[in-house]
């Protein structure tokens, strides 16, 4: 265990060690070993970038993450667990430093600061109906055709929500895998 695995664990965060989420073996079945621009909404840690970057031939990857920035002052126990999370994400990251791209703003506010073409988005960050919903729509205009849109925890009620309706608004049934979820831009 290193340095930051302990500090993490003393400061009541949660470690995980896991192998890539469903939608990683999905990528990477479906492109190969093809160069990939993607974004992740929702880094906080980076465990599922970490795994992004193990198992697909990423060229660029955007990280979405306010990490705080969001926050005021008053909120000073969320603000200094959100900087702790970023640092830890930038340590864990470092050996990649030149294939990604931070973005510390909300997705809703970081969308106009991606100015390309995705591979894919995967969608794991602020969970409630409205914020999922605005992701779905906004980033699904982003991706290349037949660039892949997937999510995580469809099993919460406003995720859920939020991709059902999307699933009928774009003529898509969903594909599931576990907690996540994939769309194919047609």
């Amino acid at each position: 265990m290193n340095y930051f695995d302990v500090l993490t664990r003393f400061l009541g965060f949660r470690i995980t060690k896991y192998g890539p989420k469903p939608h990683i073996d999905f990528i990477k079945n479906k492109y190969k070993n093809k160069e990939l621009i993607g974004a992740e909404i929702g880094v906080w840690m980076a465990e599922n970038s970490v795994q992004i970057f193990k198992n697909l031939n990423i060229k660029k990857l955007y990280l979405i993450d306010p990490w705080g920035e969001d926050l005021n002052y008053n909120e000073k126990d969320k603000l200094n667990k959100s900087k702790f999370a970023y640092n830890i994400s930038m340590f864990r990251l470092n050996k990649y430093k030149n294939k990604f791209h931070v973005i510390r703003k909300t997705s809703d506010n970081a969308i106009n600061d991606i100015k390309e073409k995705l591979d894919f988005v995967y969608i794991d960050g602020n969970h409630t109906y409205d914020y999922v919903k605005k992701d779905l729509e906004n980033y699904w205009k982003l991706l290349k055709k037949g660039g892949v849109l997937a999510g995580h925890d469809v099993n919460f009620e406003g995720v859920f929500k939020a991709v059902y309706e999307f699933s009928i608004k774009i003529k898509q049934i969903p594909k599931i895998l576990s907690y996540d979820y994939v769309f194919i831009k047609e």
